[in-house]
C-alpha cells in the first residue's frame, strides 16, 4: 500500500497520542478519556490533537485501520501467489482475520470493554472495502457481491459475525486456535451462502 509522505513531527505526535490512548484505557478501562487528559499524557498541545483528529475514537480507528490494510495487502499478495480458487480465497482471508486479530486480543478487548465496538467495526469494514478493491471483480462476481442487495447486507453480516465469534473467543480464554476459529466461522457462514441469496434476489439490481 502506497504511503504518502508525512512530516516526521506529525508521525511522532500521532504515535505519542496512540500510545497515550491505549495506556489510559489500560488504567481506566471504564472511564471516558478526555482530550485534555490525553494531550497531557502524550505531552502535546490540544491544537496538535485537532490538527490530526476530530474525536478521541479517531486515534484507534486510524491506527488499527492503517495496520490492518497493510496486512491485507500483504496477505492478498500471498493469496495470489498461491493461485487459490475464489472459494478458497474466502477461507484464507477468514483465517487471516483470526490470526491477525488473535495476536491483538488485548488491544481489541480494551476497545470493546470501553464501549468502542463501533471503532472495531469501522476498521473491519474499511478492510473489507479495501480487500474488494484489491481482488477486483473476480471474487465479487463469484460470490455475487455485485448484487446491491446481497452486498449491502453481507457487509454487516460478515463483520458482525466475526466480531461476535471473536468476542466469545476472547471471553473464553482463546482456547481454540485461529485455524479452529476460522473453521467455526466458515461453518456458520458457508462460502455458497451468497450464491443462494443470489437465486433469491436475482443476479442484478
Amino acid at each position: 500500500m502506497d504511503t504518502p509522505y508525512q512530516n516526521p513531527l506529525a508521525i511522532r505526535a500521532k504515535k505519542l497520542m496512540t500510545e497515550a490512548f491505549f495506556n489510559l484505557l489500560r488504567e481506566n478501562p471504564a472511564e471516558k478519556i478526555k482530550i485534555t487528559q490525553l494531550c497531557e499524557r502524550a505531552g502535546i498541545a490540544r491544537r496538535t490533537f485537532y490538527t490530526h483528529f476530530d474525536r478521541i475514537e479517531d486515534i484507534p480507528r486510524k491506527f488499527l485501520t492503517d495496520q490492518w490494510l497493510t496486512t491485507l495487502e500483504e496477505k492478498n499478495r500471498a493469496c495470489l501467489d498461491k493461485d487459490l480458487p475464489p472459494e478458497n480465497e474466502y477461507d484464507f482471508m477468514v483465517l487471516t482475520m483470526y490470526e491477525y486479530w488473535g495476536k491483538r486480543a488485548e488491544c481489541v478487548s480494551l476497545l470493546i470493554e470501553a464501549g468502542f465496538r463501533a471503532v472495531f467495526f469501522d476498521v473491519l469494514y474499511a478492510g473489507r472495502e479495501f480487500l474488494m478493491q484489491l481482488v477486483g471483480n473476480h471474487l465479487a462476481d463469484h460470490h455475487n457481491l455485485s448484487n446491491p442487495i446481497i452486498s449491502k447486507y453481507s457487509k454487516s453480516f460478515d463483520i458482525n459475525t466475526f466480531i461476535n465469534l471473536y468476542s466469545i473467543w476472547l471471553e473464553t480464554g482463546m482456547k481454540q486456535s485461529a485455524q479452529e476459529m476460522a473453521e467455526i466461522h466458515t461453518t456458520y457462514v458457508p462460502v455458497d451462502i451468497f450464491q443462494k441469496l443470489s437465486k433469491r434476489f436475482g443476479d442484478s439490481s
